[in-house]
């Protein structure tokens, strides 16, 4: 099964941008006549988190719980963006944890960890990558705020 998940922080904010990315992966299908309508597309469920501050880690996120209740050994766990599921290393490694213990692989669509085909691989390089990036992003949100 192809499990996808999206997350905005405020209702100010809109998860059109991620149903865009995710509908040019052929994970989601627009509805005509609707203006941010997209459904998820043949044997795809879509879990999304609006209004869910990302200071809540994402394991412990209403949308997640729905998810994690429906995931499968075999199932593939896509996001837009890494950023929109885990916001710091912590996050991210609880939820890599979370896929691999059940044999749930973890894409990300755009961003610089967009080609790797499982970020919940338990490699050493993918390991070594995932820390640095997300160290970066860290980083950078930290002089944001």
């Amino acid at each position: 099964m192809r499990i996808v998940y999206s997350q905005v922080s405020t209702a100010a904010q809109s998860l059109l941008r991620q149903r865009r990315i995710l509908a040019e992966a052929g994970l989601l299908v627009r509805t005509e006549g609707v203006a941010e309508g997209f459904r998820p597309a043949d044997g795809v469920l879509l879990f999304e988190d609006p209004a869910t501050t990302s200071k809540i880690p994402a394991l412990e996120r209403p949308a997640f719980g729905h998810l994690a209740a429906a995931a499968h050994p075999g199932d593939a766990l896509t996001v837009s963006e890494l950023f929109r599921l885990c916001r710091d290393l912590v996050d991210i490694h609880n939820v890599r944890n979370w896929c691999a213990a059940r044999g749930v692989a973890l894409r990300v669509l755009s961003g610089p960890l967009s080609n790797f085909h499982d970020l919940a691989a338990n490699d050493a390089t993918t390991a070594l990558i995932i820390n640095v990036l997300t160290a970066v992003g860290q980083f950078q949100r930290d002089l944001q705020n």
